[in-house]
């Protein structure tokens, strides 16, 4: 997410909102557990298993949200996760 919007403010091209909102939900799903904190899992499965390096990845998606596309569900859910370090 954040070299998508990065390369788009940046270079000047267009992403496809289609993929930025694909993106975006991965995102927020992965925030969406008990916990305010990047989880993934299974297909189909909850939301159970954390892996320290996506707290990286999912910050930077974040980021890039609030940054390029002044989301406040991303600055929201950042504040969240940021606290509950």
């Amino acid at each position: 997410m954040n070299a998508l919007l990065t390369a788009e403010e940046g270079a000047g091209i267009t992403i496809d909102e289609e993929v930025i909102e694909k993106h975006s939900n991965a995102a927020f799903f992965s925030y969406s557990g008990s916990a305010p904190l990047p989880l993934n899992r299974r297909f189909d499965w909850p939301l159970i298993n954390f892996n320290e390096h996506n707290i990286r990845e999912g910050f930077h998606a974040l980021f890039a949200l609030v940054k390029y596309r002044g989301s406040e569900r991303a600055d929201e859910i950042a504040k969240a996760a940021s606290h509950f370090y």
